[in-house]
């Protein structure tokens, strides 16, 4: 009874349960899953709880998995427990999906376990994971540079998600299940070693408990700590702002715009959190991106404006000027989307021109001498070889060159819309008017342009 005791005290302490809770109990047959939904079944009538067991057939171990559903169906039907079970072939959906079938299994066990939250009317969902378990996460993100929200493995509760044996080791629930005559199914999966965790957890952790017998233990309050200083990073981070665009059409922002100025200063672990919160909301994902990638993009800060680094999701980090910009990449011919755009509209109405007339001053509309234009005027994405007059001498520049002291991004710079008499530019539409076409004393006529954005960007 120490045993469920030391467990219904965590569960009070992480205040995991009350009264009258519905939970879907992940159930797989073996020893932890067993042991986990023993445990609830001791607690059903203190905490008046509705349980489902859900079990999930991977399709990959062929009658050893169909033995393993079986077992779990007779240990419900033996504790009164509502079954039910899934077949699944994880194989094909991880080749579907492009991930590794343990990646895929987590996946598809997680839906299950929805489904029949959702279907039955409950309202938390429970898993069998424990101390090693956590102890193999933080080891795992560690070797593959995660940062401090990785390296906080598991949480005893995560919204509706509770591991109520997380405070006990594995070698507490077998002795558990011993004592209390339990029988356990044994996935031989478990010991393939080509799987980095089992390796980790069958070679790294033995190793380190010769050390230290309390090693499981004290990962596992590195694990708290780090989770208590990662609210500290994610409460800094809240107050780093941060612009969100989007692409007309889409739904979600497809790039973020974080000025440097409110970066730099910053600890380097807010900063690494910062260019991981803005990863996840521009993707949903913050799985595989690591430290190198983190410190990828903050180096951009020391880089020269247009320097430019590829990150997971097909994402990419660039420098202009005095910020930095994560995007989702827009694609050519080989393959990746890329938007189709307008200039816009542009509309020309000519007048006659006295001293006594007003200026305009508004970004969408230009007055011009109409006597000055050579050809017929056209609006149009900047091309090679496009000019500008910058200068009441008449002295020009060349249009790339006048978006380098504008400081106007690489980016922006093709899809920027310019009134132009041949290659001459008349107008760089909201930024500036050609010194050559202004209206002066001289003027007779003038021609009114007005500008109006293409409705909608196409993909």
């Amino acid at each position: 009874m120490e045993f469920l005791s030391q467990i219904e005290k965590f569960i009070s302490a992480q205040d995991m349960l009350q009264i009258g809770d519905g939970v879907v109990v992940g159930v797989s047959g073996g020893a932890d899953s067993v042991c986990l939904l023993r445990v609830l079944v001791a607690l059903r009538e203190k905490y008046e709880l509705k349980l489902a067991a859900v079990h999930v057939n991977h399709m990959i171990r062929g009658q050893a998995a169909d033995e393993d559903e079986a077992f779990v169906n007779e240990l419900c039907d033996k504790w009164d427990v509502p079954f039910f079970t899934f077949r699944k072939d994880v194989p094909q959906l991880a080749e579907e999906w492009g991930m590794t079938e343990e990646e895929a299994g987590r996946r598809v066990r997680y839906q299950c376990f929805e489904l029949v939250r959702l279907a039955e009317g409950l309202n938390k969902t429970a898993v069998a994971h424990h101390q090693e378990d956590l102890a193999e996460t933080v080891l795992f993100q560690m070797v593959r540079g995660s940062l401090i929200s990785g390296m906080v493995g598991m949480r005893p509760v995560r919204g509706r998600l509770i591991r109520p044996l997380l405070n006990v080791t594995r070698d507490d629930i077998e002795e558990y299940l011993r004592k209390e005559h339990l029988p356990f199914r044994v996935d031989a999966s478990n010991l393939d070693m080509s799987y980095a965790r089992n390796k980790i957890r069958h070679q790294v952790i033995p190793i380190l408990k010769e050390i230290n017998a309390g090693a499981v233990q004290h990962i596992a309050e590195i694990s708290k700590n780090m989770g208590a200083l990662d609210e500290e990073i994610k409460h800094e981070a809240d107050k780093v702002p941060v612009q969100y665009d989007r692409i007309k059409g889409s739904e979600h922002p497809t790039e973020a715009h974080l000025h440097i100025e409110n970066i730099v200063s910053r600890n380097g672990m807010v900063q690494g959190e910062t260019i991981i919160r803005i990863i996840e909301n521009l993707t949903g994902k913050r799985k595989d991106i690591t430290r190198k990638h983190v410190a990828d993009v903050l180096r951009l800060i020391q880089q020269e404006s247009g320097s430019k680094v590829d990150l997971p999701y097909n994402l990419s980090a660039r420098k202009n000027y005095t910020e930095i910009i994560i995007e989702q990449k827009l694609a050519d011919a080989s393959g990746v989307l890329k938007a189709k755009r307008s200039p816009g509209n542009l509309k020309m109405t000519v007048e006659d021109w006295s001293a006594d007339g007003e200026i305009l001053r508004r970004e969408d509309a230009k007055q011009i001498d109409y006597d000055k234009i050579t050809s017929t005027l056209q609006l149009r994405f900047p091309q090679m070889g496009d000019f500008i007059v910058t200068t009441q001498e008449n002295g020009s520049k060349k249009l790339r060159a006048l978006f380098t002291d504008l400081k106007i991004d690489r980016k922006e710079r093709a899809y920027l819309p310019v009134v132009a008499d041949g290659k001459e530019i008349v107008w760089i539409v909201g930024h500036r008017l050609s010194e050559r076409y202004k209206i002066t004393e001289e003027t007779k006529k003038i021609a009114l342009l007005e500008y109006t954005e293409a409705e909608e960007d196409t993909i």
